[in-house]
């Protein structure tokens, strides 16, 4: 609630408008980016606290523990699966971030694949695309692109959400797909008891240009609320640590107005709007993301507490509409011919656009004490159109002598892909002894695909896909075990589990790779995970093997075929208070996979990594330091990948050294500053998509260097 001291209002009030200043620029179609200005120069995750291991969450004694400037506190309890599941406190993240990407980009297991400033692609266990589910407040997202340039994480401004919610693993069934698991964004709830307001905004700037601004307000009493938020950043292009530019430009902006009635404690009823375009330049291909133009609605109604045995029923719908534009000219430019030149310039537009209707009903039933019940229905109809056009300017010494520009607006949308899919499912959880528990579920979908007449290339070539305007049905299954033991007199807590999960291609490997006919992924997979919370110690150690048969891979961008597929990997994090305020963190990942069907290493499977930090804390100042090191990769396909990446030659290792520091003089209020790549090193990923062919352009061999030395300044307020 908002508090009626005049120094905080003051406080509130400067930076609520200094993020308003940051989101005044007309919205509607991003602004181009000017060109001479781009080229300018410019703690332990995952280890519950004590506390966390009660049945049911308690948000004010969970301490958790810090590490790169993200709180994370494992949850037990709640729910069927939140065993499996790891909560991160996103708004004590004090760092510049993008988009969704830039918050996953620093919990082990995960990796990202640049493709520029932002629009990065999350990897989980060497494994991403459509087998890692996204969800933004629990609506599933995918993307409009067919060279995947907004993966669904561009569409997540972090500074509107609290917390990060991942399921490692096929150990839940709410959600279709979920090969390796999933991550879901989410709002914080509006608790109004009493008229007055929820207000947290933020900003940052750095060097290559960067400034971000984001704010989220809700205004209302226990009756209901209005909430809105949105947010503005931009970038010019980074260098990399040898002073090199790297095309990684972006400029965009999001909005949102939502409205809640809450007639009491157990009923809420929302419904929201939410507005978005931006740019993005790409250094991976010759095109860039010139239109991102997304409009959402979501309604949702949540009744609770019904009765002994019914706790709650949820009901949703939403739909979401993408009109994705690419060129190789906004912010390129055209192409000047020599004076002597004679001859056409050709320029290339496309456009895709999807469409996607969704909807949801829950139940949560409890008919005995210790055993619970979660059931569900869901519907999702995905529609992609997709649409392109030339332009060709013909030139005689020099001169423009004829002038053919390009008019997509013109050109109709031609309908590429249709899916349609039923799913039901049951989740439950039984507590047949004092800190052990059973949780098992069981899904079942039904999904039809058809297509019309797709093009190659984008719709850029005459030549017609072999999967073209065809349909087909198919059943998919998922279904989980989980036995989980509370010790009592130690804070520890153990989990094992048996996971089965189906992926049937995607849109990107149906329009992109012509895979209609191929068949679904089936992957089952084992985790286990040890989590241990002491005074001074905290670890977690979670691991994993698996075999998934009819993978998904590709060759050299031109096909995309079946084999079987095996790996096993780890996450391990420990946490070791050294003094009151001190801390240690060290932690590791890794990932081992195979092609079973080739004799071969998993192409597109990051390398061990690492990283050690030390973290001091008192009442109003924090410091931190960070040492990241990711070992050379060898294990490498060459020519083969998967739709996000493709091995082109092995990659050496590299380490970096990050530091920042934090001010808090009052609770509501902090004011960060740091430096990454310390020391300036010129480095890349070895996922890269620099090494991703389009299909029917030619492959590069040059991976995009990550940023060089970066400054930056963080302001958030939080009432």
């Amino acid at each position: 609630m908002l508090k009626s001291a005049p120094s905080e209002i003051g406080i509130a009030a400067t930076a609520v408008a200094f993020v308003l200043l940051g989101l005044c620029s007309t919205p509607g179609r991003a602004e181009p980016i000017n060109a001479a200005e781009a080229t300018a120069p410019a703690s332990s995750v995952f280890t519950p606290a004590p506390e966390a291991f009660s049945e049911e969450r308690d948000e004010s004694q969970s301490t958790g523990s810090k590490h790169r400037g993200i709180e994370v506190i494992s949850v037990v309890g709640q729910s069927p699966d939140n065993g499996a599941e790891d909560w991160v406190d996103i708004r004590s993240q004090n760092r510049p971030e993008g988009d969704g990407a830039a918050v996953l980009r620093d919990i082990p297991g995960f990796a990202l694949i640049r493709q520029g400033g932002i629009g990065s692609d999350p990897v989980f266990r060497g494994l991403g695309g459509s087998r890692l589910n996204v969800l933004i407040d629990g609506v599933p997202y995918a993307g409009a692109c067919n060279h995947a340039m907004d993966p669904p994480t561009a569409y997540v401004n972090p500074g509107e959400f609290s917390e990060l919610l991942i399921l490692r693993g096929p150990q839940s069934v709410r959600n279709p797909g979920s090969i390796t698991g999933s991550v879901d964004f989410k709002r914080s709830p509006v608790e109004l008891e009493e008229p007055g307001a929820q207000v947290f905004a933020t900003g940052a700037v750095g060097n290559y240009g960067l400034k971000e601004f984001s704010g989220d307000v809700a205004v209302g009493n226990s009756q209901g609320y209005l909430r809105l938020s949105g947010g503005r950043d931009r970038s010019n292009d980074y260098l990399d640590g040898s002073g090199v530019p790297v095309f990684s430009r972006y400029n965009r902006w999001n909005g949102r107005a939502a409205v809640g009635w809450t007639p009491s404690s157990d009923t809420l009823l929302e419904a929201s709007a939410e507005f978005s375009d931006g740019q993005m330049a790409n250094a991976t291909i010759h095109m860039d993301a010139v239109s991102l133009d997304r409009q959402a609605v979501d309604l949702r109604l949540e009744k609770h507490n019904l009765d002994s045995w019914l706790e709650g029923v949820e009901l949703r719908f939403d739909y979401i509409t993408v009109d994705h534009e690419m060129d190789d000219f906004t912010l390129r430019g055209l192409e000047t011919p020599s004076p002597n030149f004679t001859g056409p310039l050709n320029n290339l537009i496309m456009g895709q656009q999807w469409d996607d209707y969704a909807g949801r009903a829950t139940l949560f039933f409890e008919p005995v004490e210790g055993f619970k019940v979660e059931t569900g229905v869901d519907v999702r109809s995905t529609e992609y159109l997709a649409r392109a056009d030339s332009g060709r300017r013909f030139y005689a010494a020099g001169t423009l002598i004829e002038d053919d520009p390009i008019d997509l607006a013109s050109v109709p949308q031609n309908p590429i892909l249709h899916f349609i899919n039923a799913g039901i499912y049951a989740e439950a959880r039984y507590a047949f002894a004092e800190g052990d528990q059973v949780i098992a579920g069981v899904r079942y979908d039904h999904l039809e695909t058809e297509t019309g007449t797709m093009h190659a290339a984008g719709e850029t070539s005459s030549t017609i896909l072999s999967g073209s305007n065809q349909e087909r049905g198919q059943n998919l299954w998922a279904a989980f075990l989980r036995y989980e033991k509370r010790f009592r007199d130690y804070p520890i807590l153990a989990a094992i589990s048996i996971g089965h999960a189906q992926r049937p291609h995607d849109y990107w490997e149906v329009y992109s790779y012509d895979a209609f006919t191929l068949n679904a992924e089936r992957n089952t997979e084992i985790d286990a995970a040890l989590y241990f919370g002491g005074e001074s110690w905290t670890a977690n150690i979670s691991a994993f093997v698996s075999q998934i048969d009819d993978f998904i891979i590709t060759y050299n961008g031109i096909e995309a075929l079946n084999v079987t597929a095996r790996r096993a990997g780890a996450e391990a994090l420990v946490s070791y208070q050294i003094l009151p305020g001190l801390s240690a963190n060290a932690e590791l990942s890794y990932v081992y996979a195979d092609n079973v069907t080739f004799g071969s290493p998993l192409a597109q499977t990051p390398p061990l990594e690492g990283a050690v930090s030390l973290f001091y804390q008192r009442e109003f100042f924090s410091l931190g330091f960070e040492t990241r090191m990711v070992a050379a990769q060898d294990r490498i396909h060459l020519d083969y990948g998967n739709r996000l990446g493709v091995d082109t030659g092995k990659t050496p290792g590299f380490v970096t050294l990050s530091a920042d520091a934090n001010i808090s003089p009052w609770p509501f209020f902090e004011i960060g500053i740091g430096v990454d790549n310390l020391l300036d090193r010129t480095y890349h990923e070895h996922l890269s998509r620099r090494a991703s062919p389009v299909p029917g352009f030619p492959t590069s061999l040059a991976k995009i260097n990550e940023p060089g030395r970066q400054f930056w300044i963080r302001i958030s307020v939080d009432l």
